[in-house]
């Protein structure tokens, strides 16, 4: 795994954790939307590895 790749997969986590904990001090649709994003981001990065790597798109399956 790059380097590059090892820092956006912690700040997706970054994202994931806030997302969480905006939802337990109530603010659902705050912590939703937090995670909703991180959740693009890690298809993003995904879908970017997977054509690196000579790999089909999960849509062409």
């Amino acid at each position: 795994m790059k380097r590059d790749d090892r820092e956006i997969l912690n700040g997706i986590a970054v994202q994931m954790k806030k997302g969480i904990e905006y939802i337990n001090t109530g603010r659902i649709g705050v912590g939703k939307a937090w995670i909703e994003e991180a959740a693009r981001d890690l298809n993003i990065m995904l879908t970017m590895t997977g054509a690196e790597n000579g790999k089909e798109s999960p849509d062409n399956e």
